[in-house]
């Protein structure tokens, strides 16, 4: 990093699959988004993007490396991101930054590559173990996808755990 970078950085948060209608900083008229909203309204937000494709790997792919999935080739979910496609974690690394990714999604995973650039990669959807499962989670569940995720965390539990990690992270950088 230059002497203009001291101090700078850049933090990316994907909120996949939320509604955009829904947030308060975007006009949803309810609070629900305090902490985004608070961000908004010190910080950059786009309110009019559109997604490359509608899956997670393929517009996360999209996301990280500035490329349209035809060049990325990320063109459903589990496809692995090419180690030759440059991400904007392995630019930021190159320029000298320190680089951490905090996820919370199955397909947005280091074996399918998105981990590419980042010193620090914990994806907290593999990193929990199922837990705290009881027989009426099963009772409710009508799929297996269903069965597993009521098996392994409370929902928001993991989005927490991503949100601390990063937290932490973010804490042990060195000022400036």
């Amino acid at each position: 990093r230059g002497a203009s970078d001291e101090g700078r950085g850049l933090i990316l948060i994907s909120l996949d699959a939320a509604r955009g209608d829904r947030i308060s900083a975007l006009g949803y008229p309810r609070p629900t988004t305090p902490n985004i909203d608070r961000l908004v309204a010190g910080g950059l937000s786009f309110t009019n993007a559109l997604v490359q494709c509608p899956a997670s790997g393929p517009g996360h792919a999209t996301m990280l490396s500035g490329l349209p999935p035809l060049a990325h080739q990320v063109l459903h979910n589990a496809d692995v991101l090419d180690p030759a496609v440059i991400t904007v974690a392995e630019r930021l690394e190159a320029a000298g930054f320190s680089t951490a990714g905090f996820a919370n999604n199955f397909y947005i995973d280091g074996r399918y590559g998105f981990s590419q650039g980042f010193q620090t990669w914990v994806n907290q959807y593999r990193a929990t173990a199922v837990a705290g499962w009881h027989p009426h989670h099963l009772l409710r569940a009508t799929t297996a996808y269903q069965v597993f995720h009521r098996l392994s965390r409370e929902p928001g539990a993991k989005n927490r755990d991503s949100l601390d990690g990063a937290l932490s992270w973010l804490g042990t950088r060195p000022p400036g």
